[in-house]
């Protein structure tokens, strides 16, 4: 019984892997007219928003910084506590007490960085430059 079941299941197997594989013709030019429609389309649309017709220089803006104050309806000092002081605990805390950790990661550039440094390089090591060029180590 197993036997047969197994044989049914491969013939079911090779029937369905020799059906009709012919692929269907693609219309290519109906393809391309659609798409060259739908380029029509978005440049009907969107054209207006890729071309500048006045160009606004710079200096010609102007910068307006309004100098307003806040203005509460009510008395802040109401809602606070009748012995509220701002200030109080600023110089209560102890830097020395607190602890610092640093965190070390690892910095993964997705290649191996001794590979593109000349050899015997050591970066500890002093440098030495008998020219009067000066140079500088800032981006």
């Amino acid at each position: 019984m197993l036997r047969q079941l197994f044989a049914f299941g491969f013939a079911l197997l090779v029937w369905n892997a020799t059906a009709d594989i012919r692929t269907a013709k693609l219309p290519i030019d109906d393809i391309l007219a659609l798409e060259i429609e739908e380029l029509e389309l978005e440049f009907e649309l969107f054209s207006d928003a890729y071309i500048i017709k006045d160009v606004v220089e710079i200096e010609s803006l102007e910068l307006y910084e309004p100098d307003e104050e806040l203005e509460f309806n009510f008395d802040t000092e109401a809602r606070l506590p009748e012995d509220f002081n701002p200030r109080a605990g600023m110089e209560d805390l102890d830097w020395s007490t607190i602890e610092l950790y640093e965190i070390e990661e690892e910095d993964d550039f997705g290649f191996e960085t001794k590979n593109y440094l000349p050899e015997g390089f050591d970066p500890y090591k002093k440098v030495s430059c008998d020219s009067h060029l000066m140079l500088s180590s800032r981006l």
